[in-house]
This record gives C-alpha cells, structure tokens and sequence, in this order.
C-alpha cells in the first residue's frame, strides 16, 4: 500500500475568534503512538492548522493507519485547548489495479480455477484502468487457463475479451463461440456479453439488433443487473424515442435496475443517464430534501459539507446527522405539490443543476445531534398532523442508492410524512477487494453486511429511542425494505440479544411496514409478537416473484425461507397484516425486489395503509388468511 496523504478532521464545540487565538500562541504538537504500535510523529505550525465554524482540519504527510483515532482527537483536543473532540474518519483512496492485483497474485497460483475470475470483477472496478493495461493482459492469461480447466465463468471474461480485445488481441470468431459455449450452460453474464456486442456491431442490420436485444434480455432475467444498460440506452437511442412515453418508461425502469443491481462502472453510469431525463418532455425532477443519520464513515469538502460516504461503518456503528436534496425522474402529471422537509426549502422548489446532475447532493456539512432531533421536533411543531417518514434501505445501497429509494416513495408513491434515512454502512458490490486481508483478497458483500447490519442495530435502536422521545413514536413511520426490514425488525424486539437494550420506546409506532423483507420466516415466527407493545400497526408485503429474495434464501441463507416470500407460502400471523403482491403484472422489474418503489398497486395501497383509509379497494383476502392485491383496481 502506498502512503498516500490524508486529511484528519476533529470535530469540536468551540469558539472560532479564541480558538484561533489560542492555536497561535501553541507549540506544534506530536501525534502520540497507538498502544503497542509504531510511533507516528507530525510536526506541524499553526498556520498549517485551517479553522472553520465547528471544525480543525490537520493536513498530515502520510496516512497513521496505526493511530487510533479518538487518541488522536484527544490528544489534539487536549493540546490546542479544546474539548468534546470528535474524530470523523477519512476516505481511504480505492484501491489501485496494482494493489489488487498483487493481492491476488499468491492466490491465482494456489487456486488457478476460481481466482482469476475474482480478480477481474475487481480490476474491472478501477477506474481509468486501460483494456491493454499488462496487469489486465496477465489477467487474461489466467483466465484462459481458468477456462481451459473448465470455470465457465472464466470463459465468459475470456470470451468476451477476445470479442473486444480487451488485454489481448482481438479474435471476435473465437471469442462468440465461447460465449455460446457458456450461454448454452446458462451464464447470464455470456448473454450479456453476446447482446452488447452484437448491438454495438448491428450498424443498420435490424435483425442483428433484435437478436441482441433478445440476447441482452436473456441475460437480464437470468440475473446479469448489467444487461439492464445496453437495453436502456437502446430504448433512449431508438428513433422517435423522445416522444414515446412507454418506451421513456421502460428506459427509466432499466435504468434504475442497472444503477441499483449493477457492478463495476454500470451504476454510476445508469445514474448519469437517469439524470438526462429531468428535462425530458414527459419528466420532471422534483427535489426532495432529506434528513440523515449515517452510520458510515465520512469524508468532508473542503467547505466542510459531506462530499460523499463510504461502505465502512462509522466507529462504534455511531450515526452522525446531515441533509441532502435528491430527486428522481418523475412523470410531469403525477408531480405532488410542495411539501418541505426538516432542512432547507420545500421540495418543490426548482432544481438546482447540481441536484439535475448527479439526483443527489448533500446540503450540509454533519449536524449536531441534538440540533438534528430538535429540528425534527420543531418541523412536526410547524406541520400540525404531519409525520417522520424514517427510511431504512437494504443490501447493495449506496446512501445515494437509499436517498434514490425515499424520493421514489415520497414521489411516485406520494407517502405521507416528512422524508428521513437511516443508512447503515451496507456496500455496493457483491464482491469486494479485501487488500489489508493478505488470506483473503476479496469477501463476499452480501455475508459481510449481514454482520454489519446486525452490529448496527444497538445504535439504530439508541437514534429510534431519540428520535421516539423528541417527537413521540406515535408520530414516526418505519419504513424498512429488504434487509432494512430486519434491521427496523430487530431494533424494534431483541437487537439479536446483543448488550443491553438502551430502554423502553415511550409509545407506539404509527406504523411499520416490511417491504419485501429480508429476514428469516422461523426468527420473525419467535419474535413477531413483541411487536405489538411498540407498533400500533405492522404491514408487510411479499411476493413469490423476488428474485433477490430467492437468491438470499436458496444462495446465501441455506435454503431457510425469508419473510418477503409471497404465494401459497406467504407467512401469517395474528395481528400483523400481509400483503400479496405476486399477481400484480409486471411485479418482476428490477428483479422483482423493488415493487415498493414503482409498482403503482402497491404503493397505493401502502399509502393507504400510511393514511389510515377505511378501505383498500385493491385488496383481496381478509387478515387471517392474508390479503391478495389485485390489478386495475384504482
């Protein structure tokens, strides 16, 4: 690993004028030595110390990855005269191909069948990489021997290198025909890599671009999230596309598919795409401004605003406070009237290019706690019979993945309550690069957040408990999707039996829904029934077309049913109402895990629910066998 520079932010409570004043007249102190590690000294002058409101920013000549941070704070706290210190932990920089690629290297040797592939997916992460890079041409060796030993996997990347000659020369005969020997074997991925280039090389040959897109959404419904962008962009690139709303429609869909489920490059590509539609003639993107507690680490601007946010999670799993406006394309008759949030103007104010640019921007820099509630406290004050809408996202999220998800609820599915997220530190691949794990270069995402998320449960019940008591539980909505749901679910019962529960909501929640939830059936069966002193109404919804929900069970949970699963299995019980949603057409976009966010029969009927309507017109069944929702109902 490289030494790179980094910036060490202490937070702390002070007066600008007499800090300064004070950090003049002090001798440059030493940074101390972490417990049993080396000693890591930085002389620096008080000019190099940069004051803003609320926070000294240290710039140091090498990252101490030995130091403790609170050690740090502390003892800078202690030499400039400050106090209540806090550290707020810096970005590390990504990692680099060379890294990733010397951190495999001892593996590839060891296990040539598997390991090439996982290299690839994550060199395939670096950006700015070239395709005649020699660390990718050696990685292209090794997959061709991975395939000669017959990892299909590997026979897909190799063909598809071949097909673009991609770290090594171009041969596209050879490099189709193996991709038709792994697209017989049914890899998405080989469909894929078929489709895109066949697109890419139709020219005017019509049926060579049907056979791709056929090809394309072969791939798509076999799991390859990344078939989703080579389909949007040919709906946008069709001729006459700009003035056909049903193929607008579907662009968006695939979009938001490729930018949610998709690896390496594809999501922030999807999401640069998802943008162009603001101005768009059937869409709109209305900002929306969000309040935040994140349980990440934090990287700060230069202005001390939250440039971005990592998949670490913050020390002690601790959230910290922000806001940010987000958006996302939305139908220019379907937009909702202004309503504001807890920070900043009504979301119904005009975009800013910024927000137009990325669909999210973050508006300020960390809020203090206290500030945080108390501002909770006081919009609900302003807004007599208004509520707390508090998000909680799922795996594979970004916080601005998340900050997607509430837009779409409070636009799309006109939700009532004023917009909150809770984001815990899940990341954004399926695999990962590992480089401080000499035994293990890469993990799997998806088994790791499972630990995060259960880890962060202490302090999400501590911020519920908060929040429950500045503006009373009665006027809170917990909304949890997928693995959020388990997160909302077990802070709400046991948090798992970890330490000691940080005492008694004063009330109960006005409600709580699990929208497509990722928790397992049997522990919901042991559990569901403390719910009842703390929510005064529970909602879940479920449908046996979730793709992603299959493949946590069947994959990665061993086969163990998941609450989310709909049909003739759907899970029952007293006092909670479930929810069908299997028979609604179309229920399977975005691998059918998302329904809550875009299908209009759902959301109507979760609105309902959220609003408290006598009836629900698109609902079927009764609460003791389960509630189907049907379609052409609204």
């Amino acid at each position: 690993m490289s030494k790179l520079s980094s910036f060490l932010a202490v937070a702390a409570l002070w007066c600008l004028v007499a800090s300064a004043a004070r950090a003049q007249n002090q001798a440059a102190p030493a940074l101390p030595a972490a417990p049993g590690g080396p000693v890591f000294t930085q002389n620096f002058t008080p000019g190099e110390l940069q004051f803003t409101n609320d926070l000294v920013t240290i710039q140091l000549d090498a990252a101490p990855s030995a130091l403790l941070a609170d050690q740090v704070a502390r003892d800078l706290g202690s030499r400039l005269q400050l106090n209540n210190t806090r550290f707020l932990q810096p970005l590390a920089p990504a990692a680099t191909a060379t890294e990733i690629t010397e951190s495999f290297e001892p593996f590839i040797q060891t296990q040539p069948f598997e390991t090439p592939v996982y290299e690839a997916e994550m060199l395939a992460g670096v950006e700015g990489l070239s395709p005649q890079s020699p660390l990718w041409r050696q990685n292209v060796e090794d997959l061709r021997r991975a395939h000669e030993m017959g990892n299909l996997d590997a026979t897909t990347l190799f063909g598809e290198a071949l097909l673009r000659g991609h770290g090594i020369t171009a041969d596209p005969a050879t490099g189709l025909v193996l991709l038709n020997k792994a697209a017989a074997a049914g890899i998405p991925a080989a469909f894929t890599a078929q489709g895109k280039y066949l697109l890419e090389t139709a020219g005017n040959n019509p049926q060579r671009r049907l056979e791709g897109i056929e090809r394309l959404q072969q791939g798509l419904q076999g799991g390859d999230a990344n078939a989703a962008l080579p389909l949007a962009l040919d709906d946008v690139n069709r001729l006459g596309a700009t003035d056909n709303r049903a193929l607008s429609d579907q662009a968006i869909q695939r979009f938001a598919t490729a930018n949610q489920f998709g690896t390496g490059p594809v999501p922030q590509v999807a999401m640069q795409q998802l943008s162009n539609f603001c101005d768009n003639q059937f869409y709109t993107c209305v900002p929306v401004n969000v309040a935040i507690a994140v349980a990440r680490e934090v990287q700060l601007a230069a202005d001390n605003t939250v440039q971005t946010f990592t998949d670490r999670h913050s020390a002690g799993y601790a959230p910290i406070f922000t806001s940010a406006i987000a958006t996302f394309p939305l139908r220019k008759d379907d937009a909702p009237p202004p309503t504001p949030g807890i920070f900043g103007s009504p979301f119904g104010a005009e975009a800013t290019p910024e927000v137009k640019k990325d669909l999210a921007s973050f508006t300020s820099g960390e809020i203090d706690r206290t500030a945080f509630l108390a501002a909770a406290k006081a919009a609900l004050e302003q807004r007599p019979g208004e509520r707390i809408l508090l998000y909680v996202h799922g795996f594979n999220n970004s916080v601005e993945d998340a900050l997607t998800g509430i837009v779409r609820l409070k636009l799309d599915g006109e939700l009532p309550g004023i917009p909150m997220l809770y984001s815990w530190a899940s990341g954004k691949e399926i695999l990962r690069f590992n480089g401080n794990n000499l035994l293990r270069p890469a993990y799997d995402g998806y088994g790791h957040d499972i630990q995060i998320a259960a880890s962060s449960c202490q302090q999400f019940r501590a911020f519920l408990l908060d929040l429950a008591k500045a503006v009373t539980p009665e006027n809170i909505i917990l909304f949890g999707h997928s693995h959020g749901a388990r997160l909302v679910h077990a802070a709400l019962t046991d948090c798992e039996f970890r330490g000691e529960l940080p005492g008694a909501f004063p009330g109960k929640f006005n409600n709580v829904v699990y929208a497509a939830p990722d928790i397992d059936t049997d522990q919901f069966l042991q559990s569901f029934q403390q719910l009842a002193s703390v929510a005064s109404k529970v909602t879940i919804y479920a449908s046996d077309k979730d793709f992603a929900l299959d493949a946590s069970g069947n994959l990665a949970r061993g086969g163990l049913p998941r609450l989310g699963v709909g049909g003739p299995n759907m899970t029952v019980v007293a006092g909670v109402d479930s929810v069908d949603a299997s028979e609604l057409p179309g229920i399977e976009a975005e691998f059918g895990h998302a329904y809550a966010f875009l299908d209009e029969t759902v959301m109507a009927d979760v609105k309902a629910t959220l609003e408290g309507a006598p009836s629900h017109p698109c609902r079927s069944g009764d609460a003791a066998s389960g509630f189907r929702l049907v379609s052409n109902c609204l």
